[in-house]
């Protein structure tokens, strides 16, 4: 599993011109399963997301594609996590 939490490293303004974009690409990767959650954060400085990856390779190759990425808006940052705790409507997320 991973956290990946990403900084907006450009003025609020020009982040929203990829914003649709952004959640266009945001929702074929919920979609395929990959993302499992994902939102602004608040203060709107960036956003975040939990996604479900066999590689930390293939994560970076996904993020790469993502339009706020490939517009130089913003940065991602992936952490890595063994989900050991979970509630009991999220166990199907632990064999995944």
């Amino acid at each position: 599993m991973f956290i990946v939490l990403i900084h907006y490293i450009k003025p609020l303004a020009e982040v929203d011109i990829h914003r649709d974009a952004h959640r266009e690409y945001i929702d074929k990767q919920i979609q395929a399963g990959t993302i499992l959650m994902a939102g602004r954060q608040i203060p709107p400085v960036g956003g975040a997301f939990v996604a479900r990856a066999a590689s930390r390779e293939f994560l970076e190759t996904m993020v790469l594609e993502d339009p706020y990425h490939k517009a130089g808006v913003a940065t991602f940052e992936m952490i890595e996590f063994d989900a050991g705790k979970l509630h009991p409507s999220c166990q199907h997320l632990a064999s995944s």
